[in-house]
């Protein structure tokens, strides 16, 4: 069964959220989205867990603050969609369903990598 894509696009955002804040110079998450992370973190908590109003939240965000670069790194997981004669990859056992919770975890995570960044580079 393959993964609904809405759900494929959160985990993506995730993933660019994880890996981006690790970077001094982030070409895909502009400085001031760093700073409105908290504006998402509240939308998100006002969501459901159902995963088309969490991707709905996340692409308003990046809608309403003109984030073409992080809505273009989310194309990508659209882009990928599995032809009808290929089998979708196995689950990885780590991913574990997508709750808001999680994701606004996976927010505050990423705030503290980018904020010892900022630390270890002063």
């Amino acid at each position: 069964m393959a993964v609904p894509q809405t759900e494929e696009i959160i985990r993506k955002f995730i993933s660019v959220l994880n890996q981006e804040s690790k970077k001094p110079d982030s070409q895909i998450f502009p400085e001031s989205a760093w700073q409105k992370l908290e504006d998402l973190k509240k939308n998100l908590e006002q969501t459901n867990d159902e995963p088309k109003n969490i991707y709905l939240t996340i692409t308003k965000w990046c809608k309403e603050n003109q984030y073409k670069t992080i809505t273009n790194a989310l194309k990508s997981a659209r882009k990928d969609p599995i032809k009808d004669d290929e089998y979708p990859p196995p689950p990885d056992p780590r991913d574990q369903p997508i709750t808001n919770i999680s994701l606004r975890s996976a927010i505050e995570d990423a705030q503290e990598n980018r904020q010892q960044l900022i630390i270890n580079n002063e």
